[in-house]
């Protein structure tokens, strides 16, 4: 099947939009020479993120099947470190991350489980005011085959908020956000790290503003569908 792919149906396509530069390059090795390859990352419809509401203190993350292919379990790990310096902050997981209960019973061990929080899943009509609500918005990508080839449509959505984005240097995310400019990127794959930035979020959240606004534009001049 991957033969027939790779040699036949490949050349069947007259264009490609792909999200990312390894899904371009991939496609010009098996496209025909005149197709055309567009890269586009992601849209985000930014109006229905134009939420005018409090934000509490919140670490929030949102997605599906995801405990390991957006290392929740690094996020809720990384949370577990600073918990205790910060008592009135509280973890969200939004979304089934396909592992809850045992998010819940790590939260439970540490004594934090009503400040870590798993909501399931909710409608697509309640995650924006979900994300708006939320001062600080992580994304622990780990650094794999998947997350080279693809692109967090997440990202687009966290952005437009115009909340504080904590996210790893994987794929093509360091090609649009820069560390402590438009977010905080920490290394894929290391709790320590992406811990130390959720302290430094915290610790500086209102001296941060310019780094949540850039984020914004980034999304803006990037991902807007308009």
């Amino acid at each position: 099947d991957k033969i027939l792919y790779l040699n036949l149906y490949y050349k069947m396509f007259d264009g490609v939009l792909a999200m990312t530069n390894a899904l371009c390059k991939y496609h010009q090795i098996y496209s025909r020479k005149d197709a055309k390859i567009f890269h586009l990352p992601m849209t985000v419809d930014m109006k229905r993120f134009a939420i005018n509401i409090e934000r509490d203190n919140f670490i929030s993350y949102i997605g599906n099947k995801s405990y390991y292919k957006d290392g929740v379990e690094i996020l809720v790990k990384s949370f577990l470190v600073i918990a205790n310096l910060y008592p009135n902050w509280n973890l969200v997981i939004i979304g089934n991350s396909g592992y809850d209960d045992k998010i819940r019973k790590i939260a439970m061990n540490a004594d934090l489980d009503k400040r870590i929080i798993t909501m399931g899943n909710v409608h697509r009509d309640n995650v924006p005011e979900l994300l708006c609500r939320s001062k600080i918005l992580a994304l622990a990508r780990p650094d794999n085959l998947q997350s080279e080839g693809g692109f967090p449509t997440k990202l687009g959505e966290y952005l437009s908020t115009g909340n504080l984005v904590i996210v790893t240097a994987v794929g093509d995310i360091p090609l649009y956000l820069k560390d402590n400019e438009s977010a905080l990127i920490a290394k894929p794959g290391d709790l320590e790290c992406f811990a130390e930035k959720i302290k430094y979020a915290i610790e500086n959240y209102e001296n941060l503003n310019n780094v949540r606004k850039a984020g914004h534009n980034v999304c803006v001049n990037n991902f807007d569908s308009k």
